[in-house]
């Protein structure tokens, strides 16, 4: 799920219309609103990368033929996107207004800029390339009667065909049977009697028909009504603009989950009218459209509570610029990341998307806060106890990543006001962690018991780090497949073994190697930590439901007993 947020007037609206010039050929392009007004001599072109995973015969044949066009360009042997597993589509309007504006549509072949290879061998990797991808827009505000018309039709019949090819030829050859039945039965005295009265007049009449209008199966589908019951059956139609948009979800998600061909969804502003509760279980539904990894979703919004927290997605943010008109990307973010950043063009005040990512920081069904320092902390902490089969002891656990020790200061001190939950700190041993340890405990008032250290973990040695859980030996390996130029920064002996310290770069790479090299006894010395914060997690648990029964109940009988003694 890609979000594109910005302010109004930056530009979402044109890039879904450079969607759809370059994906739907049907596309009614108009000079004046498609050519830029500030270059009135140039043409727009649009240029789609996609990603193919050759895993159908209909996607190999695809590569294949791309594979040939650029060969036809570059020459027998050299490299192509194809060879890649993937394809540039460029789409283009060339021409002059007086002249009149062609479209041209092509792929483009690796390394040679804008040369165009074999057209017919181009033109048969677009009808193949026609048959995977389907593309679906959904305008601000459109309602379904005017969805349901065009290519959207189309595609809702493709898929019904697909999904219920069976039922949807039933009922085809029930409508043909329907308007036989109406001319041979209904309407077959009224034949003969017309039939009978016209030779009268003319002789020559042999025969006469009576042809009802039964609209064919895919006229009648685009014309479904939609009523819904709630405390009366009204018309959708009837209903407010946010409940016809949570409705059309509902059928994008149809065609999402139905269809055997690649689809990309382009949606403008579809919290439009919604309250922000709504807003959100729109945005679990949109999540859940984008699910399969051949749909693409691509969302334009005014609204934080729309754009997606899932790591599989990302927010991108839109400007325009005030001297040139131009739209940017000014900046982007994965959709587990912070968010402040590029959603601040929403507000006017920063603090506003702070607090917004700090309130999407932590589950709801957490039972405690853990702040460290930084992501490679966390990572740590939940590859040890997924080795060592500790993962559900600390399953009510959420771990949030800050930058540096005195941001995990901040970020305690804003959770505890804020939160729910009972939060604990765990800090490096080394002077910032030091320093960030003493400023929570002595101005900001944690208990000594809420702030921990890796030197309690790893033989009280002072200078301990996150990375010194590891045996040394599992750091040696490490730097020797990694390159000891490039991730290690220095090398000492402390306490008898072997203490490394990372390059960024270093810090960054650790955390994957561990996933694929550790094995569960490299973990050992992160079971005491482990043990800790389940012992912790244990303590700030809620009692369990037939525990609060049982001590209710236990209270009860003893102010019954209680007033029996004293009467």
């Amino acid at each position: 799920m890609n979000s594109f947020v910005g302010p109004n007037n930056c530009g979402k609206s044109n890039l879904v219309r450079a969607l759809k010039m370059a994906l739907d050929p049907a596309y009614d392009f108009v000079a004046e609103r498609d050519v830029p007004g500030q270059l009135l001599y140039a043409y727009p072109r649009t240029t789609l990368t996609f990603k193919i995973a050759p895993r159908s015969s209909p996607e190999r044949t695809l590569l294949r033929y791309l594979h040939e066009y650029e060969e036809s360009v570059v020459g027998v042997g050299n490299a192509t996107y194809a060879a890649n597993n993937e394809l540039r589509l460029v789409v283009t309007y060339r021409g002059s207004r007086a002249t009149g504006l062609v479209r041209q549509e092509y792929f483009a072949a690796k390394g040679v800029g804008d040369r165009r290879g074999d057209a017919a061998l181009n033109e048969r990797a677009l009808r193949q390339f026609r048959k995977l991808v389907r593309f679906v827009s959904v305008e601000s505000g459109q309602s379904i009667e005017m969805l349901l018309v065009g290519q959207f039709r189309e595609i809702l019949h493709s898929v019904l065909r697909e999904e219920l090819g069976e039922a949807y030829s039933n009922s085809e050859h029930a409508r043909t049977a329907y308007a036989e039945h109406l001319q041979e039965g209904l309407l077959a005295p009224m034949r003969e009697k017309i039939l009978s009265l016209s030779k009268r007049l003319f002789p020559e009449v042999k025969g006469i028909a009576l042809v009802p209008s039964v609209t064919s199966l895919e006229e009648t589908l685009s014309n479904i009504r939609i009523r819904l019951e709630d405390s009366v059956e009204t018309d959708l139609a009837s209903k407010g603009t946010g409940v016809a948009g949570g409705v059309l979800i509902a059928l994008l998600r149809y065609l999402s989950d139905a269809s055997k061909q690649s689809i990309i969804f382009a949606l403008e502003e579809p919290e439009a009218f919604l309250h922000p509760a709504a807003q959100q279980s729109l945005r679990d539904d949109l999540e859940r459209l984008a699910e399969r990894e051949d749909v693409t979703l691509l969302v334009t919004s005014h609204s934080p509570y729309i754009v997606s927290r899932s790591a599989n997605a990302q927010v991108v943010a839109l400007e325009k610029g005030i001297e040139d008109g131009v739209s940017r990307v000014v900046g982007s973010a994965l959709g587990n990341a912070g968010h402040a950043d590029v959603l601040s063009g929403l507000f006017v005040d920063s603090v506003v998307p702070e607090l917004l990512d700090r309130y999407h920081s932590v589950p709801s069904d957490a039972n405690m806060l853990l702040v460290v320092e930084g992501e490679s902390d966390k990572r740590f902490i939940e590859l040890a106890a997924a080795s060592l089969g500790r993962s559900e002891d600390l399953s009510d656990l959420a771990i949030i990543a800050c930058k540096g020790a005195h941001s995990v200061v901040a970020q305690s001190v804003l959770l505890r006001a804020e939160a729910p939950q009972a939060v604990i700190a765990l800090f490096d041993s080394d002077q910032e962690g030091r320093s960030a340890r003493d400023l929570m405990r002595k101005r900001f008032d944690f208990a000594k018991e809420t702030v921990l250290e890796y030197r309690t973990f790893v033989n009280d040695q002072e200078d301990a780090e996150s990375e010194w859980l590891f045996p040394a030996s599992l750091m040696q390996r490490f730097v020797d497949d990694a390159g000891e130029e490039l991730v290690l920064k220095s090398k000492s002996k402390r306490g008898g073994e072997y203490r490394y310290d990372f390059t960024p770069r270093g810090k960054q790479q650790f955390p994957a190697w561990l996933e694929s090299n550790a094995k569960p006894s490299d973990y050992v010395r992160s079971a005491s930590l482990i043990d800790e914060l389940a012992l912790r997690l244990s303590d700030a648990r809620p009692p369990s439901p037939v525990a609060h029964a049982q001590g209710v109940a236990e209270s009860q009988n003893g102010l019954r007993a209680g007033g029996r003694a004293v009467s």
